[in-house]
């Protein structure tokens, strides 16, 4: 699509969340059929909701809880909540904290907006959310759930907008408005360079992260050589374009272990990922075969159907505690792994030349 005048002053803007949540309320307050196709957008995902009335933002349902919108019926009753994302995190109240306030009588929505390429990865935060939150999940669709007396759905900016501009077609003025907020979606969902702001240069967590992500391999690395369950002899740490990391051996298979920045941003779940290469040294035939239900999972623990055939383990790295309790953590997963391997037979790796680079 077209640049947008919306799109090029928000280059300059951190919180564009924030500016896409006032553009779409606007419009939604304008417009009759702007709220009609939201309704009935949300209405084939999660089953029936009322014609909506007022539309608000920023308002407060608990002291950690404030939704970007809330919805109203036509009576001025709360029926739900939308939460707009691009790429920021979902913070400690998303989603449990927004379900848990929607009508306790049942039937309200919670919506989450998000880039399409976005949703598959949001998905799986969510899942992982809401089960640890021991809140009952019911699929409705691959991307819709009941929540208990409560309905979640995601969705992606695109596909509401554009139901929103066809629903809109005849009023010229918020067709305009709508073009300018999908101008705006368009350039936040692109996968390519993205204008930077001061606050992006400023914010030092950010290499700080990236500094602690590359020490954590280490540790996992020199923790796991210790324990036995991987070797690194006759083998190096290898960077590649988008990720930085070593290859490490178990003793039926072998693999690169490190922080790979694509398939962290492509899939979540974790910024550390093991990669089984499709060849005698790393197996990934037999691997793909033995992490099936694995990749079976709701969210995914292994994916096997990236177009180089390897297999990739995201490493799920706990929250809240210090580096050793972190890596010990993660070493029973690569034992995990290991012991799989084992009680399935897999012969043990002699002979298969690791890789060269």
């Amino acid at each position: 699509m077209t640049d947008t005048v919306l799109a090029h002053l928000a280059a300059s803007i951190a919180q564009k969340e924030n500016l896409a949540t006032e553009a779409l309320a606007f419009i939604l307050n304008r417009s009759a059929p702007a709220r009609e196709a939201l309704r009935q957008r949300l209405a084939a995902a999660v089953g029936e909701v009322p014609t909506l009335g007022r539309i608000l933002t920023q308002q407060a349902v608990s002291d950690e809880g404030r939704p970007d919108v809330v919805l109203y019926n036509q009576a001025g009753q709360k029926v739900g909540f939308i939460e707009a994302k691009f790429w920021a995190a979902l913070t400690p109240a998303q989603p449990v904290d927004y379900l848990q306030q929607l009508p306790k009588a049942g039937s309200g929505v919670l919506l989450l907006l998000a880039p399409e390429r976005r949703l598959p990865s949001l998905r799986a935060d969510v899942l992982d959310r809401c089960t640890a939150a021991k809140l009952p999940l019911v699929d409705r669709g691959p991307m819709a759930f009941d929540v208990g007396p409560n309905r979640l759905a995601l969705m992606s900016w695109s596909s509401l907008l554009a139901s929103m501009r066809d629903a809109v077609a005849e009023d010229r003025a918020t067709t305009s408005d709508v073009a300018q907020l999908t101008g705006l979606c368009a350039r936040c969902e692109a996968e390519g360079f993205i204008p930077l702001t001061r606050e992006d240069l400023d914010d030092l967590r950010v290499p700080r992260l990236v500094l602690q992500f590359a020490n954590l391999v280490n540790a996992i690395v020199d923790t796991g050589v210790a324990a036995g369950v991987v070797s690194v002899k006759g083998l190096k740490a290898t960077h590649f374009q988008h990720a930085t990391g070593r290859y490490v051996e178990f003793a039926r298979a072998g693999a690169w272990l490190g922080l790979n920045h694509t398939h962290w941003s492509r899939r979540g779940r974790s910024p550390l990922w093991i990669r089984f290469s499709q060849d005698d040294w790393g197996r990934a035939d037999a691997l793909r075969t033995l992490l099936r239900p694995w990749m079976s999972m709701d969210p995914p623990r292994a994916w096997g159907d990236d177009e180089d055939g390897a297999v990739r383990v995201p490493l799920r790295l706990r929250t809240g505690v210090e580096q050793d309790a972190v890596v010990a953590d993660v070493l029973e997963q690569l034992r995990e792994l290991d012991g799989l391997m084992s009680s399935a037979g897999m012969p043990l790796l002699k002979g298969a030349a690791p890789p060269v680079g």
